[in-house]
Parts: C-alpha cells; structure tokens; sequence
C-alpha cells in the first residue's frame, strides 16, 4: 500500500533499464523452444518467483507470444515491467468517478 517516492521509482526503473535476460537465467535457446511451443498451440502462461517479502515482490512470466492477460488490478501496489525478450503492449484504465463532471465527456 505504498506508493513509492520519485527517488525510489527513478531508482528502480534505473535497475529495470540495465536488467538483461541473462540476469534471471534466460537464454536465446530457451526463448527459440518456448516460441515453438507456442506456435504449437501451448499458449500456458507461466511464472517464476525471483523476490518475495512482506513489503515487495518481484516476479518473472513467461508469455508466449500473442498471449492476453485478461483485465485485472493491482489493488494498494505500484506495478512495474519490464520486457526481457520480445515486447508488450499495455492498456491501463482508471476508474471514472460518475460525480466528477470535469472527468466525463461533453455531450
């Protein structure tokens, strides 16, 4: 439930920004197998605990491509991503308050 200070999220994103696969035990090897089997209609979402505590988590998954995670949040937590190979196409939506008229759209 906490938000991180600007100087926290600059720091973290820092460690994100230099982060390679290699840093978590990924290969191009492993990656060409996985595309394959997703080619072959195993379209399993996968994921790996890296980091865990009372106050953060870190945590890697493995998509394959083409593959949707469906509409969720993340209630009371900062998330962050990072791609590690391939890429990712993220939609974010915030919760209109049907009380503020400055938020809604002209008529």
């Amino acid at each position: 439930g906490t938000v991180p200070a600007p100087p926290e999220v600059a720091l973290l994103r820092a460690m994100l920004d230099r982060m390679r696969p290699e840093d978590v035990g990924l290969s191009p090897d492993r990656f060409i197998r996985t595309r394959d089997n997703a080619a072959q209609g195993n379209l399993t979402i996968t994921q790996r605990i890296i980091y865990k505590s009372d106050n953060f988590s870190m945590v890697m998954f493995f998509l394959p491509q083409n593959a949707v995670i469906p509409l969720h949040n993340h209630p009371g937590m900062t998330v962050f991503s990072k791609p590690l190979i391939g890429s990712i196409h993220v939609k974010s939506y915030d919760w209109a308050d049907p009380d503020d008229q400055a938020a809604l759209p002209p008529n």
